[in-house]
């Protein structure tokens, strides 16, 4: 053998025969988990890589002669752009992200305002319908301070709802 056949180049041979490390395992008799390994090896056997070759449907003078023409040369390369691609667009969508978060975050508060201000006309309209209102209608409890557990609390029923409760 004139070229050190890889785990490198033994993937490359995988996908360009449609083979998976479950697919490869299972024609050479051995584990997916040993194929796996065998990928990740810097130098395989020659005896193996054989073999492992046999299965794939090429021979070493194949192989020997795509290393020969560079056909393998830029994987480690292509893989690093891989890389540097998938954290760009790792990058984008955290950005993406961010801002919609902010979004929703500023939305949220202009929501708790509007809230806010819808408590604030409620308990003015309470407390405008309280003024008008016939106290002779079923007052509750009344503010006293003689009963300090209903002290603040009115329980009292109007034309306008079937039961309110109003607290200090």
């Amino acid at each position: 053998m004139k070229y050190n056949i890889n785990g490198l180049i033994i993937s490359d041979l995988m996908v360009k025969k449609n083979f998976t490390a479950s697919s490869l395992a299972r024609k050479l008799d051995m584990t997916r988990a040993n194929v796996q390994n065998i990928l990740k090896r810097d130098s395989i056997k020659e005896e193996l890589v054989v073999r492992i070759l046999d299965v794939l449907g090429y021979s070493i003078e194949d192989v020997e002669e795509m290393i020969a023409k560079n056909s393998f040369a830029d994987k480690e390369e292509q893989i690093l752009q891989s890389t540097d691609s998938l954290m760009e667009i790792l990058k984008k969508i955290e950005v993406s992200f961010s801002d919609e978060l902010k979004a929703k975050n500023e939305e949220l508060k202009r929501k708790d305002e509007q809230i806010s201000q819808l408590l604030q006309t409620n308990n003015a309209l309470v407390m405008a319908q309280l003024g008008r209102t016939n106290f002779n209608l079923g007052i509750v409890d009344t503010i006293s301070s003689e009963n300090e557990e209903n002290v603040g609390k009115i329980i009292l029923f109007t034309p306008l709802f079937e039961a309110l409760v109003v607290t200090a």
